[in-house]
C-alpha cells in the first residue's frame, strides 16, 4: 500500500515533490497492483485512491491518461466517465480501452455494452477479447458505431463467436491498425485508412478474404496467418488481382501450400520491402 501521507496535503509533502516523480512512484503502485487474479478491480482501487487525495492529484490524475490507461470497459460507468475527458475537450490526448469478457464474469456484460457504446467516440484504441457466443449480439451492435478517434483495433473471438458484420459503419476515418482473430468477416465496411491489417484466415472468411483487401487499397503492412484449413475452398470465378502499392511488409504464414501460393497470386505488392511465405503443411487444399 502506497504512503498515504506522503500525498495526503497538497501544501506541505505534495509540494516538495515534482510532478513528474509523483507519477512515477503511483504508475509503479498501480501497476502492481494490476497484477494476478481480479487485477483490474484492485487497479481501479489505487486509481481512485489516488484521486480522492487531493485537489491537486486529482488534477493530476484527469491530464496524465499514462496513470489511468487503458481503461476497462467492465469497471462501474460512473469510474470510467470520472477519468475520461470530457467530449468537448479537444486535448484529449490518446484514450486506450480493453474489454475482456471473462473479467468479473457474466453479470457485468450489460455494463461493458454501455461503456462502450457511451464511449466509444472518445477512444483511440481498443483491445476486446470475446470468448462465448452471448456475449457477443450487443456488443456488435455497439461496434457498429462511430469511431472517429480510433486507431488501433484489436479484436479477440473464440471460434464459436459469430462474426461481426458491418464493423464502425458509423465511420471510423483514422482507423490505421486492425488485429482481427479468429477469422472475422469484414462486410461491406471500406477501410481506407487502414495501413495495418493482420488477420487469422480460415475456412470461414477465406472465400470473402480477398474482396474485404479490396477495399483496404493502401495497406502497408498485411500479415495473414493461417487457422484450420480442412473445407475446400473454391473461388468462382477467381478476383481479380488486388496492387497494394504503398505495401511493404506481405506476410503468408501457417497455412497449406496451395491456399498460401494461391492467395500470393492475388496480391501484387510491387514495393514490398518483407515478403514472407511460411506455409506449414503439404496438406492438399483446393482455392
Amino acid at each position: 500500500m502506497a504512503n498515504n501521507a506522503l500525498f495526503a496535503k497538497p501544501s506541505t509533502s505534495t509540494m516538495l515533490l515534482s510532478d513528474e516523480l509523483i507519477v512515477d512512484v503511483w504508475k509503479h503502485y498501480i501497476n502492481g497492483e494490476s497484477k494476478g487474479t481480479g487485477g483490474s478491480a484492485r487497479r481501479l482501487r489505487a486509481i481512485m485512491l489516488f484521486r480522492c487525495l487531493n485537489s491537486h492529484l486529482r488534477d493530476l490524475l484527469l491530464r496524465t491518461p499514462s496513470l489511468w490507461n487503458p481503461i476497462d470497459l467492465s469497471w462501474p460507468s460512473p469510474s470510467v466517465a470520472l477519468l475520461l475527458p470530457r467530449p468537448s475537450n479537444e486535448n484529449t490526448g490518446s484514450v486506450s480501452a480493453v474489454l475482456d469478457a471473462e473479467e468479473g464474469g457474466n453479470g457485468l456484460h450489460g455494463r461493458r455494452v454501455d461503456n462502450l457504446t457511451t464511449h466509444l467516440s472518445l477512444l483511440s484504441s481498443m483491445e476486446i477479447s470475446i470468448r462465448h457466443p452471448p456475449d457477443m449480439e450487443n456488443l456488435a451492435i455497439a461496434l457498429t458505431g462511430n469511431a472517429p478517434k480510433l486507431h488501433t483495433l484489436v479484436l479477440n473471438l473464440s471460434a464459436d463467436v459469430p462474426s461481426i458484420g458491418n464493423l464502425f459503419a458509423a465511420g471510423a476515418p483514422l482507423l490505421r491498425k486492425m488485429s482481427l482473430s479468429p477469422a472475422l468477416i469484414i462486410q461491406a465496411t471500406p477501410f481506407h485508412t487502414l495501413r495495418e491489417l493482420n488477420i487469422l484466415v480460415t475456412t470461414f472468411n477465406y472465400p470473402d478474404l480477398l474482396p474485404s483487401l479490396r477495399e483496404m487499397p493502401y495497406l502497408q503492412s498485411l500479415v495473414m496467418t493461417g487457422g484450420e484449413n480442412s473445407a475446400a475452398i473454391h473461388s468462382d470465378p477467381p478476383p481479380a488481382r488486388i496492387t497494394f502499392n504503398a505495401c511493404r511488409t506481405l506476410i503468408i504464414q501457417g497455412m497449406d501450400i496451395p491456399r498460401a501460393r494461391y492467395l500470393s497470386s492475388k496480391i501484387r505488392v510491387p514495393n514490398v520491402i518483407i515478403y514472407r511465405l511460411s506455409p506449414t503443411t503439404t496438406r492438399t487444399a483446393s482455392r
